[in-house]
């Protein structure tokens, strides 16, 4: 077998990183699941100030996939990645433009509807069956306003 070198994993990091930018997006749950680890004791930070476990995180983008939008997908700028052993992160910004599309309450009313600007630090973990999303934490890059509790949601 044939150990991976440090580019090799750089490299794949990289384009899993750039994967879940994608499938986090478009909120393709099916998607997301196969590139986040299945272990349960992982939390994951969104913009909202919010955080989730994996579980929590897929109900929350079942429910928004018929309510928003992107109409822009994700660009990212500024990205470092770094991998030491079997733990690797990536640090980017990421912005993208979304818009809410549902008839229901737009929970995210105080907020500019078109521009999302956050700081994304993602760590992965090389499992068995390859690296996997095992936390992220996404920071908005100006002061917002959450207008309301989602653990209706999500619970």
């Amino acid at each position: 077998m044939t150990v991976p070198s440090y580019e090799d994993d750089k490299a794949e990091v990289l384009r899993i990183s750039r994967d879940y930018l994608i499938l986090n997006g478009v909120l393709d749950v099916e998607g997301l699941k196969e590139l986040w680890s299945t272990e349960p004791g992982y939390i994951y930070f969104n913009r909202s100030g919010h955080n989730y476990t994996r579980e929590a995180w897929l109900r929350l983008w079942a429910h928004y996939r018929t309510r928003f939008s992107h109409a822009k997908a994700y660009e990212t700028s500024d990205v470092e990645v770094e991998v030491v052993g079997d733990l690797a992160w990536v640090n980017c910004l990421r912005s993208g433009e979304t818009h809410w599309i549902s008839s229901d309450e737009n929970p995210f009313a105080n907020e500019d509807p078109n521009q999302v600007i956050s700081r994304s630090t993602e760590i992965f973990r090389r499992e068995a069956d390859g690296w996997k999303v095992v936390h992220v934490h996404f920071s908005l890059t100006e002061e917002r306003i959450v207008t309301r509790e989602l653990s209706d949601v999500i619970h």
